[in-house]
C-alpha cells in the first residue's frame, strides 16, 4: 500500500512531491511520543520534546509483522 502511496506522489511536480515526501512515514518505523503525542521516525528520543517514552506505532494499532 505504501509504495502505491509513493507512486502516485511521483505524478506530482517536484515542489509537491517535496512536500508529500517530507510529511510521509511508513508505520513500520512511525513512533509515537507518550509524553506529547508527536509522531516521528527517531529511535531513541522524540524530536518534539526530548523525551524517551516512544511506542511503535504499528504496535499500537496492532499492525506489526511478527
Amino acid at each position: 500500500m505504501f509504495t502505491e502511496a509513493r507512486s502516485r506522489v511521483m505524478d506530482f511536480t517536484p515542489e509537491v512531491r517535496g512536500v508529500y515526501n517530507r510529511d510521509m512515514i511508513q508505520l513500520s518505523k512511525a513512533v509515537i511520543c507518550v509524553d506529547c503525542d508527536a509522531i516521528s521516525e527517531t529511535i531513541m528520543v522524540c524530536p518534539g520534546c526530548g523525551s524517551r517514552q516512544l511506542l511503535s506505532l504499528a504496535r499500537v494499532l496492532n499492525r506489526t509483522n511478527s
